[in-house]
């Protein structure tokens, strides 16, 4: 029997992509980190990420505060995980 593919939505967009070509992130507290194993998630895709508004998305969903040092934490994991 085959195995089926595993698939999950983008937050932005609503499309269904594999998980391995989504970004998973998790809102802890106050503030937004690559997720850590425990807890709830979200996804992202490559194409949201790289529209400005996915940000202001983001942060309103997860009812984070708006700060220079969580657009520099977004931006780092983003690139964390585009040398994957």
């Amino acid at each position: 029997m085959k195995q089926p593919k595993q698939t999950r939505m983008c937050v932005r967009c609503r499309k269904r992509f594999q998980q391995k070509e989504l970004l998973r992130l998790q809102s802890n507290g106050y503030s937004l980190c690559a997720f850590s194993g425990r807890g709830r998630s979200f996804y992202v895709c490559e194409e949201c990420l790289a529209q400005p508004k996915t940000f202001q998305i983001i942060i309103k969903m997860n009812k984070l505060k708006v700060s220079e040092e969580l657009i520099a934490t977004i931006k780092e994991i983003w690139n964390l995980w585009q040398k994957k």
